[in-house]
């Protein structure tokens, strides 16, 4: 019998290059506003950002016992940056310190999951040898 051949094209889900959105030149990556009226809270103004790492940020820091509030908004549909409010339970331990916490979980994750993700690339490719 006659055989077909089929060549199939992957597009990379990747986003155009030149729509990425880049920070000027002296440009904050990270602003704090502390809270006047509320103690130990404080507004984060994160650039060039989104719902993924806000989301990501939101979610991890509910799980801190120590934190007592915290929410992220996108000021506007076409705004490039997240505004994050943190309001920790003990002066000892301020908002900026929960951020940060989070974000070395959140990387530690990260580095785990490349790892499994190379490990099981490696395993897979020696199976099919």
């Amino acid at each position: 019998p006659p055989y077909i051949s089929i060549t199939i094209v992957f597009k990379m889900n990747k986003p155009d290059p030149s729509l990425a959105v880049r920070m000027d030149y002296g440009m904050r990556k990270v602003t704090q506003i502390t809270e006047t009226k509320i103690s130990n809270a404080c507004k984060y103004i994160i650039e060039t950002e989104d719902h993924t790492l806000g989301n990501i940020l939101r979610m991890d820091m509910i799980d801190d016992p120590k934190v007592t509030f915290v929410g992220y908004r996108v000021p506007h549909p076409l705004a490039t940056n997240i505004e994050m409010r943190v309001q920790t339970s003990d002066p000892a331990y301020p908002p900026g310190k929960a951020l940060m916490e989070s974000c070395s979980r959140i990387i530690s994750l990260c580095k785990e999951l490349n790892e499994d993700v190379l490990n099981y690339e490696q395993k897979r490719s020696k199976e099919l040898e």
